[in-house]
């Protein structure tokens, strides 16, 4: 009894701590009015409501509190699914397309805890449904995370990205664990274990709260005017002059794949150093930002020439160094506005 007793201890503290999180982000008005902001407190309160409803002691009861907590905690995976996008894709505002899929996911949920209650019969949709639709969630988020690590210029968010990533894996695989031994030998110690690494795992987010501003939160998403009055030391002036030069001069940003690793090559310095020169002064926080902040201004000028109206807009995008057609018009879109045939048309037609 007593590793139950422990674990519904370790539960209470995480509850706690999972609500004063959600009360210092809900009192904070920068982070209550953003998407990433709200998506955060929907998950904290929809996993605490998870919390409780799965707690050792507490889910052998027949409460009639049970089903609609259940119910409540259904969207967590979805809400931490959306909330980690916004976090770690920049300039990502779930479409349609993701809506549906979180809002599918969420249904999914929704008949598994009915069925869990027995108000409907296991036939409707196996129990693998459910599983497969977790995991792919899981599966399409750990992809995204570690996709952009080697881009990312925000050095506290590159970082991360490793930790959470095993945070994900891991708790999955506690709950896939955990759920399939509860009544068995081991249900106790596995719950004692998971309870006790979810307490230390919100202790540690809830100490990194409690210590860095709100804008770290969002990864240091500070405005332009701000990065235009930090100071630059000499060393730095050089650092961006040589880059300016490697980038208008040479024309580095041409070849396809070109990376961070070449460009801190070609320049003498570390990685640990560009990476932050880019992000703090230059404003970019992924390396293709930056390469396409040159290509998209090589096109445009393209684009614009009279003499140059014949020429495919293929091959000037080829030319500029974009892989494809359909990510130049992406990337040229994003900064202008227009694609680059309703630019060139209105350009020429002055």
């Amino acid at each position: 009894m007593l590793p139950a007793s422990l674990a519904l201890l370790f539960t209470g503290g995480t509850l706690s701590l999972l609500m004063a999180l959600a009360i210092a982000i809900t009192a904070e008005p920068a982070l209550r009015r953003q998407l990433a902001g709200q998506l955060a407190i929907g998950f904290l309160l929809t996993f605490g409501a998870y919390l409780m409803a799965t707690s050792p002691l507490l889910r052998q009861t027949d409460a009639a509190w049970h089903l609609p907590l259940r119910l409540f905690d259904s969207p967590n995976l979805a809400l931490l699914w959306l909330f980690l996008l916004t976090i770690y894709k920049d300039h990502f505002v779930p479409d349609k397309r993701y809506w549906l899929v979180a809002g599918a996911y969420m249904l999914l949920m929704v008949l598994e805890r009915l069925i869990e209650a027995g108000l409907i019969g296991t036939a409707l949709l196996p129990a693998p449904v459910f599983l497969i639709a977790s995991l792919g969630l899981i599966t399409h988020l750990v992809a995204v995370i570690m996709r952009g690590h080697e881009n990312d210029l925000v050095e506290t968010r590159r970082r991360s990205r490793r930790v959470v990533i095993v945070v994900i894996i891991a708790a999955a695989l506690l709950s896939v664990v955990s759920t399939n031994h509860q009544q068995g030998p081991w249900s106790e110690a596995l719950s004692l274990i998971a309870s006790a690494g979810l307490l230390v795992s919100v202790l540690f987010v809830f100490r990194y709260w409690t210590t860095i501003q709100t804008s770290r939160f969002l990864f240091d998403r500070e405005t332009h005017e701000a990065r235009a009055h930090r100071p630059l030391t000499e060393r730095q002036q050089h650092q961006l002059d040589a880059l300016e030069r490697l980038m208008i001069e040479a024309e580095a940003f041409k070849v396809p794949d070109l990376s961070i690793k070449r460009v801190a090559r070609e320049l003498g310095i570390g990685e640990h150093l560009l990476r932050p020169l880019i992000n703090s002064h230059l404003g970019h926080r992924n390396f293709p930002a930056f390469l396409n902040h040159y290509r998209v201004s090589f096109a445009t000028e393209r684009l614009q020439d009279a003499t140059q109206r014949d020429l495919q807009i293929a091959r000037i995008a080829t030319d500029a160094g974009f892989h494809s057609l359909s990510a130049f018009n992406r990337a040229f879109k994003q900064a202008t506005g227009k694609t680059p045939t309703a630019f060139r048309r209105d350009a020429l037609s002055d």
